[in-house]
């Protein structure tokens, strides 16, 4: 089964004809059993693969649901057993008990031992866990939750114990959710929230590289945003392979281009007023031979043109960069920047802009040159809820490589994780980050909000999002949230859950299923590399009378309810075989 981050080495085997098989288990402690030598493993670095899984009923030894009195045909001398359940009471009369020694008496269990290790031994800081997962994970009665409520309940009663789930629609963490008061060292300890913290948040509502070949900008989709719109046939995009770029078609501009600017919606975001900021990179010359030319990049801007703009107009003889801003009818300029902020009579200068609005402060950065100004009051009320990003230009050299709008809105982070009271009682926070839909990269982007304070133990689900992509990389990923991870929290102890098969259906494609199948094995190995708790549910799925089939919804991916305890149950087997309680 891979308990205790050992891998399997051969076929799975698993006794469950039915649910009843896993809300029979009285003990799910587990151990490993080698035929041969006749020895029991609870070490972690001691534990060889293991081939086969027998597991307690309730009243009896069962492997593939059948009743066992003697050892099983087909496992062969050299086999490694895992046993699941019961272990306080009688083991099969066919195995060797003589030194079974329960697990906790060997303390080798590397990092996710360890950290269990603190909740055995009532360890008085705050005990967190956190978790990197799909929709297979997000929801109470899923592997995550469920294990975790289970554990503290029957083997932590002693620890006020506080959830918070991550919520795909606001893109932060609910309110805490009490599992349990906890008896701690006098009695029951409410939990305490704590006093919140703010910081700020930057969400990408518009992005467009413009890596794509298309005649004509306008009419084009960008990856985050609305169609762009406007005027037809004054830019086209070249998505070629060593830089994607817009450009001027054949390098023809007309004077009209300025009052014909382009446009796309952007994707609706909860900004603060009008915090946000404004990313291009541009190209244009100042040599000109006399005639001045104008290229415009929009900041905040609505529909009626209420907004900001930074205005460029240059030429061989005059550079004149300013900022400007619209209310009604009444335009202000609201800074000037110095005129050497552009080469004079030079040729396709690529300049990098960026304009910052934090509350009533803007930031202008061209380039090496930066000035700051105050916008009002007034015209933050008039800007504020902006919807597009906009640019035009009569420059017949001007490109633009890409335009990147990130709304900014203030967030709350949840209290301290690790502020708990010496001798008042002991507590635990337990961290949702399940997503739905999501790979792993949506937690990677989202690291210093998703795990605000060191976690005991960060738990990894996924795979299934992965559509037709190879093992190799799947584990990528994973090293990539890995590594962001340990950028802010280095050594955090790691543990995988490996996923439920997958199953053809009317919706998934033949291949997706041995595609995901590959990518679990491989994590599963790559686990046992790493020294990474594994709790093998994809092995419980395939070891079932029907190949986990039943456990699955009609869609073939995500677990049922029967599924989802499985999972559960798996998980809480994996974490207590590193425990020694």
């Amino acid at each position: 089964m891979g308990f205790g981050g050992q891998s399997s080495g051969g076929p799975m085997a698993l006794n469950s004809a039915s649910d009843s098989a896993f809300s029979a288990l009285n003990n799910t402690d587990s151990l490993l059993y080698n035929a041969s030598t006749q020895k029991w493993f609870n070490s972690q670095a001691s534990r060889p693969a293991s081939s086969y899984v027998v597991i307690w009923s309730g009243s009896a030894w069962q492997y593939k649901g059948v009743t066992i009195t003697a050892r099983p045909a087909g496992m062969l001398t050299g086999d490694n057993i895992q046993f699941i359940g019961n272990l306080g009471n009688a083991l099969p009369s066919w195995s060797t008990a003589s030194d079974i020694r329960k697990p906790g008496y060997t303390p080798s269990w590397g990092a996710p031992g360890q950290s269990m290790a603190l909740l055995d031994a009532k360890d008085k800081k705050r005990f967190i866990v956190g978790c990197a997962a799909d929709s297979t994970g997000d929801e109470a009665f899923e592997w995550f939750e469920a294990a975790w409520k289970s554990l503290f309940a029957e083997k932590y009663p002693e620890r006020a114990v506080g959830l918070r789930r991550w919520v795909k629609n606001t893109d932060e963490y609910s309110s805490q959710i009490n599992w349990q008061s906890g008896t701690g060292s006098v009695g029951t300890v409410p939990i305490d929230d704590g006093t919140p913290t703010t910081a700020t948040q930057n969400v990408v509502v518009f992005t467009d590289h413009f890596a794509r070949t298309s005649a004509d900008l306008v009419g084009s989709t960008p990856p985050v945003g609305k169609v762009w719109q406007g005027v037809a046939d004054q830019y086209e995009t070249q998505g070629v392979v060593a830089q994607s770029i817009l450009t001027v078609p054949n390098g023809t501009t007309t004077a009209s281009s300025l009052s014909t600017p382009v446009f796309a919606l952007i994707n609706t975001s909860e900004t603060d007023r009008c915090d946000g900021q404004w990313l291009t990179l541009l190209r244009v010359t100042t040599a000109t031979s006399g005639r001045v030319l104008t290229s415009r990049f929009w900041g905040p801007l609505q529909a009626n043109g209420n907004g900001m703009w930074l205005d460029m107009q240059y030429s061989n003889t005059a550079i004149n960069i300013t900022v400007k801003g619209k209310v009604g009818t009444t335009i202000r300029t609201i800074t000037t920047l110095p005129q050497d902020t552009l080469a004079s009579n030079l040729g396709d200068q690529n300049i990098v802009i960026k304009l910052v609005i934090s509350g009533t402060l803007l930031n202008v950065a061209i380039g090496d040159t930066e000035v700051t100004a105050q916008i009002t009051e007034s015209e933050i009320t008039a800007w504020q809820n902006y919807d597009r990003v906009q640019f035009a230009s009569d420059d017949n050299r001007f490109r633009s490589d890409y335009v990147i709008l990130n709304a900014r809105r203030t967030i709350v982070i949840p209290p301290s994780g690790d502020a708990v009271t010496p001798g008042v009682g002991l507590q635990a926070s337990v961290y949702n980050g399940a997503i739905a839909g999501s790979t792993i990269r949506e937690q990677a982007d989202r690291i210093e909000r998703m795990y605000p304070f060191r976690p005991n133990l960060i738990m990894i689900g996924h795979g299934l999002n992965y559509s037709n992509a190879s093992p190799e990389f799947f584990l990528s990923e994973i090293d990539n949230f890995v590594s962001k991870l340990y950028s802010k929290w280095p050594g955090v102890p790691i543990g995988i859950i490996s996923q439920n098969p997958r199953y053809p259906s009317a919706s998934v494609p033949a291949t997706r299923g041995p595609d995901h199948e590959a990518r679990q094995r491989a994590i599963k190995a790559y686990a046992q590399t790493k020294g990474w708790l594994y709790a093998g549910t994809f092995e419980a799925f395939e070891a079932l009378p029907d190949g986990g089939v039943s456990y699955v919804m009609a869609d073939g991916t995500h677990p049922n309810a029967s599924g989802g305890a499985m999972q559960a149950s798996v998980v809480k087997a994996a974490l207590q075989s590193i425990s020694s309680l």
